[in-house]
Order: structure tokens, then C-alpha cells, then sequence
């Protein structure tokens, strides 16, 4: 058999994970030969801040596998890292356009906002995905700290209680509200819900560290 080429496999089904399907990528690649080493390369080069030469790679896997909700969500991320959210609308809109979008890519999208400070456009995707159904913890999560970050605590308290009711009543959610009652001086409060967390078993010790530091301090 020459050398490079190998032999097919007969009577397999691609196999899946986590929306990546682990086959053939780039025949003509000599250094990525499936998406499963395409996705290493992909990580290896967002750990090491090497955007630019991520977001090439991402641009031939969406090439490659259109409809993989994964790149797209990974792209959006490194968009992030090079401040460019121009780019990164245009892959949600292509992504909404297929109809692949998903809570992950909307919620990578709501980190770039809150990273980039543009709270406005944040809040406004967060409406859209509340009326589109999809929100999930992490879609909270961004979007009480989007209002936190603006010292809109009364806000970030309502959405607070809509994540309650919707479930996701965690000690990331519990974590991310203390600290905004904290960040404005509100202890009273902070503890009123650090209490009601140890309640419904949702104890965690860096809400308790986070309040005692703040006490501590005043």
C-alpha cells in the first residue's frame, strides 16, 4: 500500500460527538487529517492566543461541515479574542440562516458582548433568545452579569428570578447575583440570598468567602 494512504473501512458509521463528526476533513491536508485532529489544532491555537491562525482553521472546517453548530460557536470565541464584532455577526447570521443556531453559539455571542462592554447589544440578543425558548443557565448567567456590569441590579435580580423559576437555581447563578449586591455595597441583601442558597442546598464556599471578604473590608 503506498505510503499516506489508508485503507477504508467498510461497514462503519461515522461516528459522532458533540455535534463534530469524526471523519475524513481535508483529503489534500497532510498536518489535519480529520476534524477530531482539526478541532486539536483549533484548541492548541485559542489556548496559545494565536487567533488569527484559529480562526483559519474554523473557516475551513465551516468549508467543510456547514452545518456543525460547534465551529460556529468556536468561531464567534475567537472573533472575541480579536475584538472583531463585525465578524462575528456575520457568522450568527449564517449560522440563524441555516438553522443550526443554537444556545451555545448565542450564548458564545453574549460573551463577546459582555467582554467588549457592549451591554445594549448583549441585552437585546438576550431577548431574542428568551422569546426564541433556547436559554439555558449560561444564557442567565451572561445576562445577569450584563446587567450587573451596568449597576443594574434591580435587573439582574429579575432575570435572577426567572432562571429560578426556569430551574437553573445553581451556585453559579446564586455566585454571579451575591456578587452584584456586593459590587454595590448591598451586604443586607447579599447575605438575604446567600442564606436562602444555603436553603435550597445550593451552598457554596466562595459565596461565603465573597461576603466575608467584603465585611472585612468595610
Amino acid at each position: 500500500m503506498p505510503k499516506g494512504k489508508r485503507k477504508k473501512s467498510r461497514g462503519r458509521t461515522k461516528k459522532k460527538k458533540s455535534g463534530i463528526v469524526w471523519s475524513a476533513c481535508f483529503d489534500d491536508s497532510k498536518d489535519i487529517a480529520t476534524a477530531k485532529q482539526l478541532t486539536e489544532k483549533i484548541n492548541e491555537s485559542i489556548s496559545y492566543g494565536k487567533y488569527a491562525a484559529a480562526e483559519h482553521l474554523l473557516l475551513r472546517a465551516i468549508d467543510a461541515y456547514p452545518e456543525d453548530p460547534v465551529w460556529y460557536s468556536l468561531l464567534i470565541h475567537v472573533y472575541s479574542g480579536l475584538n472583531n464584532i463585525y465578524d462575528a455577526k456575520k457568522i450568527l447570521d449564517k449560522a440563524i440562516k441555516l438553522g443550526i443556531v443554537n444556545a451555545y453559539i448565542y450564548n458564545s455571542m453574549l460573551k463577546l458582548y459582555l467582554r467588549l462592554k457592549k451591554f445594549t447589544a448583549g441585552l437585546i440578543l438576550f431577548k431574542k433568545i428568551r422569546d426564541e425558548g433556547i436559554a439555558d443557565k449560561a444564557t442567565y448567567s451572561l445576562a445577569i452579569s450584563l446587567y450587573s456590569e451596568q449597576n443594574m441590579v434591580k435587573k439582574a435580580r429579575q432575570v435572577f428570578n426567572d432562571a429560578i423559576l426556569d430551574g437553573y437555581g445553581d451556585s453559579i447563578l446564586y455566585s454571579i447575583i451575591i456578587n452584584a449586591y456586593l459590587k454595590r455595597g448591598d451586604i443586607l441583601n447579599a447575605k438575604i440570598l446567600y442564606a436562602i442558597a444555603v436553603l435550597n442546598k445550593v451552598d457554596d464556599d466562595a459565596m461565603k468567602k465573597a461576603i466575608s471578604k467584603r465585611e472585612s473590608s468595610r
